[in-house]
Formats: structure tokens, C-alpha cells, sequence
């Protein structure tokens, strides 16, 4: 069910939102001036430089869950989960010195064109279908859930499904009107919007806590949400093979959060068309080097800083009682916090900060 609060929400906070999404078609329209060809509109000419990409990689490979599900983790677990920001040392050799440098001599638009040389076309047809499936239902919950919260942050105000239909809808006409180089752009200034919505929200809170950054972090402590390590409750007699199953399924295992992290992106930087085709529309591979350290750069900020705003969220709940239905559930407390806390205008600027995420 879903929960609807009383919130500050106003018309100028709706009015932010309705400029950020005009800006998005203005993105479009404006690069569908500069459309000469295919490769123009799928690879950008192979022009673009290392931190455009860097940027744009960002934003897209994360999701308005993350507004969610970030400080929703630190809530109900510890700081535990940003260890993940680790796998991208793990990453670079990889990604670096053999995906980037395998499609760069492919000189390909799509990630599965390789299939098609080395094996038929019908091979390139079943990963080009798999990966469709997995994206839809991918950006199916990428928009659902952050447009719930906003519902709920909004009291009511937009509701999710038109919100959904409208982002769509958006989206696919400044895709179709500006190629890559329009959805490049658009990605800078949602990471943009997005690292500014972060920074926002833990100044918001950190103002409302009583004593500030010192007393969020000795809460922390003092709760063990500072924590990286768990001491796993296995039980007595227990197989070698057992330990590993429990080990694997835990999700406070440090470990277990590195591996499967740097496997999920190790595979995504091989074959995800939306990370392939933004690499390959860089100048050389150095361009693509670079704007994978980016990409890992931005990813790290962008994880501490929500890790940070459920930090300080805990703090600040630590002095304020929430109602029962809103503690039952950590993922429902952030966007309680900004229907309820935030002031007129900052709403607006998160709320489009989460649908720039999405």
C-alpha cells in the first residue's frame, strides 16, 4: 500500500520538475541539427572526448533506486555496502587493457556484432533479444519504484503512472530527435542534478540534526552502522561447503559484496550495449581509458554520498520519532524525510534529481 504524507510540495516545486524535463526536448532538438549519418547518430562521428563519456557512463549505469535503496541499506544494515566502491580497482586491468582494446579493433555499433563474425547471425539475433529482455524489465524498475517515491515525496501531487508515461515518453523523443550525442549531454547534466540532489539532501538533513556532522557520525558509531565487519552466525557443525553457501547469501559479508559486484559490472563492461556503444564513440582508446577512471571516480562519490545521507538520516530519526508504518520499512524513510522536512523549492530540485537518476 502505498503511503501518501503531508509534504511541503508546492507549485514552484513543480515547476522545477516541469523545467527539467522541457530541457531534456531541448537537448534533443537542439542535436538534431548536427544528425549526417548513421554513425553520427548511433557512435556521435567517434568524436567525443574522455569526459563527456566518463560522465554520461555514470549517469546512465545508475538508477533512481539508488535514491532508495542507498540509504535505505545504511539504515538497515551499516556502511557495510560501500565496499562495492572497491571493485573498481579490480576492474581497470580488465576493462582497460582487454574489453576496451578487443572493441576498439572491432571498430563495431553494436555489442553483438561480434557474434555474428565469429559465429551467424542467428547467435547475434539471441544475445541481441536477451539483452532487450534484460533492459526492459530493468528500466521498467528503474522508473516504477524512484515514481512511487516521488508520489510519496510529493504528497500525492504526480502520481507514478503519469509520471511514468511522461518520462517514457520524453525520453524516447530526445533519443530519436538527437542520436547518442543528445543522450551523452542529457546524461551530463543528470549526473550533474543528481551529485547536486545528493549534496542537497545531506545538508538538509545534517541542518536538522542537533549537532551537526559530529553527532551523526557518534550515532553511527555508537549503533554500529560504522561497521565492516560481521561475524557470521553459523551454526555448530556445520560443512565447509555450508559456510560458503551462508557466507555467499549473507548480505552484510564484505567479501561477498566485492565479488559479486566486480563479477556483475566485470560482465557488463564486456557486453552491455548501453556501456560499449558510449566507449566507442570516444576518439581513441585513451579517450576510453579515461573515461572509464571517470566513470569508477563518479561511481565512488556517488555511492559515499548515499551511503552518507542514510548516515545522517539515521542520526536525525535518532531525536525525531517516525511513525510506525514509515519504521517498518527503511526504504520508505528518505522520501518521508523530504516530504516532511525539506523546504518549498528543494523539493523540486530532488525530485528531479531522482527522475535525472532514473
Amino acid at each position: 500500500m502505498l503511503l501518501i504524507a503531508q509534504t511541503n510540495f508546492t507549485w514552484f516545486d513543480a515547476v522545477v520538475v516541469l523545467a527539467y524535463l522541457s530541457m531534456l526536448v531541448g537537448i534533443g532538438a537542439h542535436f538534431s541539427k548536427k544528425q549526417k549519418g548513421l554513425e553520427s547518430f548511433f557512435l556521435a562521428g567517434r568524436g567525443m572526448s574522455w569526459l563527456p563519456i566518463g560522465l554520461s557512463l555514470m549517469a546512465a549505469l545508475n538508477s533512481g533506486i539508488d535514491y532508495i535503496g542507498g540509504p535505505s541499506g545504511v539504515l538497515k544494515y551499516s556502511l557495510i555496502f560501500t565496499v562495492g566502491v572497491f571493485s573498481w580497482l579490480f576492474l581497470y586491468p580488465w576493462v582497460a587493457y582487454v574489453s576496451l582494446p578487443f572493441y576498439r579493433r572491432l571498430q563495431t555499433v553494436s555489442a553483438y556484432e561480434y557474434l555474428e563474425r565469429r559465429f551467424n547471425v542467428a547467435v547475434r539475433t539471441l544475445a541481441a533479444c536477451i539483452f532487450l529482455f534484460w533492459r526492459v524489465g530493468w528500466m521498467g524498475t528503474a522508473l516504477y519504484v524512484p515514481c512511487l517515491a516521488i508520489e510519496t515525496i510529493t504528497g500525492g501531487a504526480l502520481k507514478a503512472i503519469p509520471l511514468i508515461i511522461t518520462l517514457a515518453a520524453i525520453v524516447t523523443l530526445y533519443t530519436m530527435l538527437g542520436g547518442i550525442q543528445a543522450v551523452i549531454w542529457t546524461d551530463i547534466i543528470q549526473f550533474c542534478i543528481m551529485l547536486t540532489g545528493v549534496a542537497v539532501a545531506c545538508g538538509v538533513i545534517l541542518w536538522n540534526v542537533d549537532g551537526g556532522l559530529a553527532a551523526v557520525w557518534r550515532l553511527g558509531m555508537d549503533a554500529g552502522k560504522i561497521d565492516f565487519y560481521y561475524e557470521l552466525p553459523i551454526p555448530e557443525g556445520a560443512s565447509l561447503w555450508d559456510k560458503f553457501l551462508l557466507y555467499m547469501g549473507e548480505p552484510k559479508a564484505m567479501s561477498a559484496i566485492l565479488i559479486t559486484t566486480i563479477c556483475g559490472r566485470m560482465a557488463g563492461y564486456t557486453s552491455d550495449q548501453v556501456m560499449v556503444q558510449r566507449f566507442q564513440t570516444t576518439k581513441s582508446l585513451k579517450d576510453s581509458r579515461q573515461a572509464f577512471i571517470i566513470n569508477a571516480c563518479g561511481d565512488a562519490i556517488w555511492t559515499l554520498g548515499l551511503a552518507f545521507v542514510g548516515l545522517a538520516l539515521f542520526g536525525f530519526y535518532q531525536t525525531h520519532q517516525l511513525p510506525p508504518e514509515i519504521a517498518s520499512n527503511t526504504d520508505r524513510i528518505f522520501p518521508h524525510f523530504m516530504a516532511t522536512v525539506f523546504p518549498t523549492g528543494l523539493i523540486g530540485l530532488v525530485v528531479a534529481a531522482i527522475l535525472a537518476a532514473s
